[in-house]
């Protein structure tokens, strides 16, 4: 099973499609017992993302999935900041360990205050309590800049159907070659590819053509948008991990129900290279 749960959503609210705002604890409850059920083992959190560790803890996820978290978002500086900081999410995930601990933004690994900060996160691995150090990347650039300080066993990048830059460049097929983890995130570039483009906003008004074009070549293959996002990110080999995030237990299972791998090659066309577009930080959306 590739797909891992995104779970922003249960911290705060999250995403340009978002309908329903924060998930109740409720819902949230029932999001995890539908992703254990359906095969999920991973689970994929950050303090930045309000309560979504605490939310996490009181519903004890740690004892059923693995956890992927991240450094605090310009936390404390040094080694000693990074541990502290991690121990936090410790305390509120109620984990003594996670599978994998990123650094949120790759531009904390620059300079000084960067070193320290892998050294930080090496200690931190030497002891146990992390099985994986990754980095939480936008491009090729910042995966170079990256290997080049820390010894990265993951890395999490953006890839959709429309952003393909990280396989037609071979980034993806490099890290592999290396023995990285690779998860994958925006799968649905925040809910562009799966909404009505009529309820997106007129920043969005540029590619509207592109985004017919790909409903007509969903409908030309019998496929609904969400499953063929989902399936053409599925169907990259490089890939380990999908992460997706929900508003509701009824979404989880409908992709869980969708995340049968196709062809990637058919989708090679909609590749879109422009990070106005492509990369969500780059996006300029009145409130």
């Amino acid at each position: 099973m590739k797909i891992a749960l995104g779970t922003a959503q249960l911290g705060f609210e999250y995403g340009i499609a978002n309908t329903v705002g924060r998930v109740s604890p409720e819902d949230a409850a029932r999001i995890l017992d539908v992703a254990e059920r359906g095969g999920v083992r991973l689970l994929d959190t950050a303090p930045a993302y309000g309560d979504s560790e605490a939310v996490l803890g009181a519903l004890r996820a740690a004892e059923r999935f693995a956890i992927v978290t991240k450094t605090a978002r310009r936390g404390a500086p040094g080694a000693a900041g990074v541990v502290a900081a991690f121990e936090r999410s410790l305390e509120r995930l109620r984990a003594t360990s996670v599978h994998a601990l990123f650094v949120h933004a790759a531009a904390d690994l620059g300079g000084t205050a960067g070193r320290e900060l892998a050294a930080g996160l090496r200690t931190l691995r030497e002891e146990g309590r992390v099985q994986r150090l990754g980095v939480s990347v936008y491009s090729a650039a910042e995966v170079a800049r990256a290997l080049a300080v820390l010894d990265v066993d993951a890395v999490q990048v953006p890839f959709n159907v429309f952003d393909q830059r990280l396989l037609t460049d071979g980034t993806l097929g490099r890290l592999k070659e290396r023995g990285i983890e690779i998860h994958a995130r925006s799968a649905f570039l925040q809910g562009v590819l799966v909404t009505d483009s009529s309820r997106l906003p007129a920043y969005f008004d540029p590619i509207r053509p592109r985004l017919a074009a790909w409903r007509s070549f969903c409908a030309e293959r019998g496929l609904t948008p969400l499953r063929a996002a989902l399936g053409f990110v599925t169907g990259i080999p490089a890939i380990d991990h999908v992460v997706c995030g929900v508003e509701s237990a009824k979404q989880l299972e409908e992709v869980l129900a969708s995340a049968e791998p196709l062809d990637p090659a058919e989708f090679r066309d909609l590749a879109l290279d422009d990070p106005d577009f492509v990369d969500p930080s780059q996006w300029k959306i009145s409130a």
